[in-house]
Parts: structure tokens; C-alpha cells; sequence
């Protein structure tokens, strides 16, 4: 008894080329291409990335923290993390103060409540 060969798809790569060829006896119509040349990959990412930053480096060359933009991006995290945890502080104090004043006021008011009612309680005896 034979058995049939079913064809599985190939992958041929050559001199910066991907092809798909999904049968071997269909044509060269039939059969899907897909061209990928390592010159169109930097052409079309890695370069304008570096000359991105290439620029950033120029224009922040006259800094003292020059030695890269990575570094002066770093420097800027840590001054944002630094005023970041300065500012949640000032903001729980803050909160602390809204939360004893809003005490203050739910007690005078209970308080209020109170002598009103016995106000009311006083009237209604006469």
C-alpha cells in the first residue's frame, strides 16, 4: 500500500529574502512571496531612530549631564519621582487637616441638632 507525500510548506531564505512556497508543483503564480531585505528594515526603523537621537544628544550637549540622553532622561525621572513623593505628602497632610475639620463640623453639628431638639422638647411642654 503507498501512501501519498502530503507537501508541507517551505521556507527558503537567501540573501536577505523570506519566500513562502506553499506546494511544490504550483506555480510561480499561484505561490505567495514575501520579500524582507535587511537594507529595508534600517531604512525603515533603526536609522530614523538614530538620527532622532543624534539630535536629542546635540541639543542637550551643552549640559552637564551630556554623557547621554538615556542619562538625562534618568535624571529626570528621579527629580519627578523625588517632587512626586513631596507633593503626596503635602497632599496627606492636607487630607488629614479636610478630614479634622470635616470632624469638627459633623460634631457641632450633632451638638446643633441636640439643643434644638431639646429646644423643641422644652417648647412643646409649655
Amino acid at each position: 500500500m503507498m501512501m501519498k507525500q502530503q507537501s508541507m510548506p517551505s521556507v527558503q531564505v537567501s540573501s536577505g529574502t523570506v519566500d513562502l512556497d506553499c506546494d511544490k508543483e504550483s506555480s510561480s503564480e499561484d505561490s505567495k512571496s514575501v520579500g524582507l531585505s535587511a537594507a529595508d528594515m534600517l531604512g525603515e526603523r533603526i536609522i530614523p531612530l538614530l538620527r532622532y537621537l543624534d539630535v536629542k544628544m546635540a541639543k542637550y550637549a551643552e549640559l552637564a549631564i551630556a554623557d547621554s540622553y538615556v542619562e538625562l532622561i534618568r535624571s529626570r525621572t528621579r527629580a519627578k519621582v523625588a517632587t512626586s513623593a513631596e507633593r503626596d505628602y503635602l497632599h496627606a497632610t492636607e487630607l488629614a487637616a479636610k478630614a479634622k475639620e470635616l470632624l469638627d463640623c459633623e460634631a457641632a453639628r450633632s451638638l446643633e441638632l441636640e439643643q434644638r431638639e431639646r429646644l423643641d422638647a422644652d417648647c412643646n411642654k409649655m
